[in-house]
């Protein structure tokens, strides 16, 4: 049997110790760039040496000259450093955070149902940040987005763009949403030909989720009785609560909100949504920035566990 190697006991400081010398060409000028000693960073070298068991440093005339080994070691580490840079940047505010205007972009529903009280919640923890919210379409986020016109984009859309960076939130599958009264409350699970000659409510042809559902309705040779299109699932679930017929809807984030007559029922066959933030795929996101998309996905989440055992929703796909 081979016996595994086992990794030298090495530190993050050291190694810091190590990429500065190479940078500084001296222990004496990395110790002066550190803060530190200069016997500290020489100590550090030679334990990095003998636990590695090659030597990193050639002694010429008073300096340091990097090895082979060296050099390759510190194509190893720069993406560690970067890493822990990114990460350090994200855990404090900027100087000038305190002054920043947040700019959110997001569709009607998801801002009223969402977007709204958790700007409000955020504010209670950093009560000095600063927003503008503008409520449009999901296709003006992405346009908003990419021409630098917003910061933060929150959208359930398909659609994808070059310049922006996508984060999923959620993943969950579309549900059957009817009144309590409806006479298919009674089914755990509701079908596309459960839904033939029903009356029913589609968003409008502008969503990119209008077509994914039409075509699962076109294979289960269901004409669908449109009675209304909307443009948003808000709109859909006010005229569900009316008696004006049913949908089938992404159920997050509008099923937690006022309507107290509606029920949800699992659809099939699967139509898959995705809830994504949107920012700038050019350049980073502020501290805000991050520290807000970071608060949006752990309260979505609480939102949703509270909305699936409200209207009794698998979390799993359905297929």
């Amino acid at each position: 049997m081979r016996q595994q190697m086992a990794l030298p006991n090495i530190s993050l400081r050291e190694l810091e110790f190590f990429r500065e010398t190479v940078r500084a060409g001296s222990a004496t000028r990395a110790a002066d760039r550190l803060g530190v000693s200069q016997p500290a960073v020489s100590r550090a070298l030679s334990r990095l040496e003998d636990r590695f068991d090659f030597n990193l440093f050639r002694r010429e005339e008073g300096r340091l000259a990097p090895t082979a080994a060296a050099f390759a070691l510190i194509e190893e580490l720069d993406p560690v450093f970067s890493t822990l840079e990114k990460i350090s940047q994200f855990s404090r505010p900027a100087p000038s955070s305190e002054n920043e205007i947040l700019r959110i972009a997001a569709p009607t529903t998801l801002s009223i149902c969402l977007i709204h009280s958790l700007i409000a919640d955020f504010m209670d923890v950093h009560p000095n940040a600063r927003f503008q919210l503008q409520i449009c379409t999901s296709q003006e986020v992405i346009q908003k987005i990419a021409l630098g016109d917003a910061d933060v984009g929150i959208s359930d859309t398909y659609l994808t763009h070059e310049g922006i960076r996508f984060e999923t939130v959620l993943r969950l599958n579309a549900v059957c949403v009817l009144r309590d009264d409806d006479g298919l409350a009674d089914r755990s699970l509701i079908t596309a030909k459960d839904l033939d000659k029903r009356p029913m409510i589609f968003m409008s042809r502008s969503f990119s989720s209008r077509y994914a559902l039409e075509r699962v309705f076109e294979k289960a040779n269901v004409i669908p009785n449109i009675i209304a299109e909307v443009t948003t699932s808000y709109a859909a679930c006010a005229f569900i609560s009316q008696g004006m017929g049913l949908a089938v809807l992404n159920p997050f984030p509008v099923l937690d909100g006022p309507f107290d007559n509606l029920i949800a029922r699992p659809f099939s066959p699967a139509v898959a949504y995705r809830t994504r933030i949107l920012t700038p795929a050019t350049r980073r996101p502020s501290w805000l920035a991050q520290t807000f998309c970071a608060f949006v996905i752990e309260q979505s989440s609480n939102r949703l566990d509270r909305l699936l055992k409200t209207y009794t929703i698998p979390p799993s796909p359905i297929t």
